[in-house]
């Protein structure tokens, strides 16, 4: 995945995909963890645990 201009593009094999946002969700949900290299990610990217989640409008940028 880049970013290209002003979303990013996913290449697949069945083709490009384009979103002005992107969510990465991992491992379970239970127990709260913030992976460590999310300290060296853009001011851009917002770490957000699901127990913290409210709605859209905390995504927004």
């Amino acid at each position: 995945m880049d970013k290209a201009g002003d979303c990013f593009v996913l290449y697949t094999r069945q083709g490009e995909y384009r979103s002005k946002q992107v969510i990465v969700a991992i491992g379970p949900f239970q127990k709260p963890n913030i992976l460590e290299f999310s300290k060296f990610l853009s001011n851009e990217v917002l770490p957000l645990h699901s127990s913290e989640y409210e709605c859209p409008f905390q995504l927004l940028l």
